[in-house]
């Protein structure tokens, strides 16, 4: 699904704004990507796609990153697939405080019919939350694996952030490396309390964006561009590749270095290097997902 709306395909708005040539500007990131669906389904109900599929694979970076998110509950819920699997590459969703309901409330896409009534309820009141969404939409695909890949410091995303602090005029504008990670460890400290399937491929440092890109086939958990060489461990496409799993097949989350509580590590005053943040959150880690269809 390309991506041309900058709504983190989620949206169904007409704007009060024009675009150069004088036209409304309209998001409609929602129907790009159903329209996509549809036609999906069509063909596997025709017969010019196989009925079931063998493998489905829901994978997005940066902002298809959170359409993964958005949509990966909606597809393999719809599809027929023996083996599935959910890839969200380079956007945890940090976000400041208070921030995400607004936008996804302006963004249309509480219209979306993905919500259940009470996160519909909070989607009105401009209060939903992507950690929320994450919870429900993962738990309820329980032999999915969403396996996000993610880098400790990703400049692009803590760029986001700041952005998105500024222009709304959010007090909670300071992300430095070290804060950015420590949320991000939280957030999926969240994720894996309280779901089986919920696994991460952490990266040492501030690259954004994997899988489209050569560096996926270089990346070890110490660098992008490192090609195992600082690492004993399995490379990021190695890892990749064994998804969607077979039945009765592992994966386990990854991160090099040593592993730390997070809660409380990192203060707004504190400026450290990116190698302060090569630890492991005890939140994250370790874990292990065994795939039971």
């Amino acid at each position: 699904v390309l991506y041309c709306s900058g709504d983190v395909h989620g949206g169904n708005v007409v704007r009060t704004y024009n675009d150069r040539w004088g036209v409304p500007v309209e998001q409609k990131g929602l129907a790009n990507a159903q329209s996509v669906l549809d036609w999906t389904k069509q063909m596997q109900a025709t017969g010019a796609l196989a009925s079931t599929f063998s493998e489905l694979v829901v994978m997005g970076c940066s902002a298809g990153s959170i359409g993964a998110q958005l949509w990966g509950k909606q597809v393999v819920s719809a599809l027929k697939w023996q083996r599935a699997a959910v890839v969200p590459d380079s956007y945890a969703g940090i976000f400041p405080e208070g921030s995400t309901g607004p936008l996804m409330y302006n963004f249309g896409f509480c219209s979306s019919g993905f919500l259940s009534e009470v996160l519909l309820a909070k989607c009105l009141a401009k209060e939903l939350t992507i950690e929320e969404m994450d919870l429900e939409f993962m738990a309820a695909t329980p032999t999915v694996p969403y396996t996000f890949i993610q880098s400790k410091v990703d400049v692009v995303q803590r760029s986001f952030f700041r952005a998105i602090a500024f222009t709304g005029n959010y007090s909670d504008n300071a992300m430095s490396p070290a804060i950015f990670y420590d949320d991000v460890s939280t957030l999926f400290g969240s994720y894996n309390t309280h779901l089986d399937n919920f696994l991460v491929y952490l990266v040492d440092g501030h690259n954004h964006c994997y899988t489209p890109r050569e560096t996926f086939y270089l990346t070890d958990a110490t660098s992008p561009w490192d090609n195992g060489k600082g690492s004993d461990g399995i490379m990021l496409h190695d890892w990749t590749a064994q998804l969607p799993l077979r039945n009765g097949a592992s994966i386990s989350t990854v991160c090099a270095g040593e592993v730390k509580s997070t809660q409380g590590l990192q203060t707004p005053l504190q400026m450290p290097s990116n190698d302060s943040n090569a630890y492991c959150s005890s939140s994250i880690v370790p874990k292990t997902f065994k795939e039971r269809y």
